[in-house]
């Protein structure tokens, strides 16, 4: 299927956008239309733009690091693909520099971008995509469909056998009087989503699966005081032999081989509906690195508490603020250790660092949010601190091997 050479009067021709080879030069426009297809879907979608891919330089910088996992920015451009263009090496599309030049297209024709990450270290079955985010005045042209039978050719060259791909299913939902054939269920068979919405019905027509259903959702800043008094009483747990730890910026490097131990965990025990997510390997250097990379564009405010008998730390919660965007911050990680459970660790966890939020980073307005929905514990302790749920995100699975 030539996905990349249609007809002379084709409306758009899809093509992969080249890895730089220098993440500090500058860059093409391509790369602007990608920050702007991006930042149009999520206004659109959402109202705002927090989850919008539209730190240009950040983007760049990211895509230089592949040694962990292959990326691939792909692009839908105005118009037939132009005579003499150069094939791309991943996704067998056009090749678009990332550098500037005379032959690349414009922002403007740039009129959607997805993105794919083949992991490297763990999980190397995996393909995990992210389905095209259009500009509004062109969607429901054929980009949707070209995108998602090109994420099939990508999984063959970099011989995967499963795709995972994520969609946020706002106005998606079923309700009540939906009849049943009309819906489709989450694996947990809590959440239902129309079979007739446009992504849905794309995604079913290519033999993806609904695996797992999460909740998206906000928690405004700040907490109020009576709820945080209540919630971030440290009573429990130090009649339990444990302490709470507090930082922002990176971890310390005293407890990088316990944070590897709890990265661990979190690939193992939050629940998973069908993903066949499998288990992976860290060490305090991963740690290190993930964090590293991750500091380009946000600041980490992490609390933790350590066991102490053992002077391990057995449970911790990370919550990234952005840095471009200071009102806006996202979760990382929650987890406590199987072992240390049923002491209320984890309601003191999320309170503690509510509070340390507004203390350090007082323009912090809401912190967004994802868990599976069948994670009934998290949930609950979300919603005593304020969680709202803002849409429902579907993670929607094929096996194409």
């Amino acid at each position: 299927m030539k996905l990349d050479r249609p007809d002379d009067g084709a409306a758009f021709h899809l093509a992969e956008v080249g890895v730089p080879a220098d993440p500090t030069a500058p860059w093409a426009p391509v790369w602007d239309g990608i920050s702007e297809s991006s930042l149009a879907h999520h206004l659109d979608l959402h109202g705002y733009d927090d989850m919008a891919d539209d730190n240009t330089a950040a983007s760049v910088l990211r895509y230089t690091q592949q040694d962990e996992q292959s990326k691939v920015w792909l692009v839908a451009v105005r118009g037939p693909r132009p005579d003499g263009t150069p094939d791309g090496s991943v996704a067998g599309v056009r090749l678009i520099a990332s550098e500037p030049g005379p032959d690349g297209p414009s922002a403007d024709d740039v009129l959607a971008c997805a993105y794919a990450s083949a992991p490297l270290l763990d999980n190397t079955h995996l393909l995990e995509v992210i389905l095209a985010q259009v500009r509004p005045a062109h969607r429901r042209q054929g980009i949707e469909a070209a995108m998602v039978d090109l994420f099939e050719e990508l999984a063959r060259r970099f011989d995967r056998t499963t795709l995972l791909a994520w969609v946020s299913h706002r106005g998606a939902l079923a309700d009540d009087a939906t009849p049943s054939d009309q819906s489709i269920a989450d694996p947990t068979g809590s959440i239902r989503i129309r079979r007739d919405h446009h992504d849905v019905a794309l995604l079913l027509s290519r033999g993806y699966g609904f695996a797992q259903a999460e909740r998206h959702s906000v928690q405004p800043l700040p907490v109020p005081t009576e709820v945080l008094r209540a919630a971030a009483d440290p009573t429990r747990a130090t009649a339990a032999g444990y302490e709470v730890v507090q930082w922002t910026g990176l971890t310390p490097d005293e407890y990088l081989d316990d944070f590897a131990v709890l990265a661990g965990a979190m690939s193992t025990d939050p629940p998973l509906g069908d993903v066949d997510w499998r288990p992976e390997s860290y060490d305090a250097e991963r740690v290190r690195r993930m964090e590293t990379r991750a500091s380009i564009d946000i600041t980490f405010a992490t609390t933790a508490v350590r066991h102490r008998a053992s002077g391990r730390v057995v449970g911790m919660t990370q919550v990234g603020v952005v840095q471009r965007k200071p009102e806006v911050a996202f979760q990382w990680s929650t987890i406590v250790l199987q072992d240390h459970r049923g002491h209320g660790l984890g309601m003191l966890l999320k309170a503690a660092n509510a509070r340390l939020l507004h203390e350090e980073f007082p323009d912090v307005r809401r912190v967004h949010t994802w868990n599976a929905d069948e994670n009934a514990y998290m949930l609950n302790v979300n919603i005593a601190l304020g969680y709202r749920q803002e849409s429902i995100d579907g993670c929607w699975q094929r096996v194409v091997a």
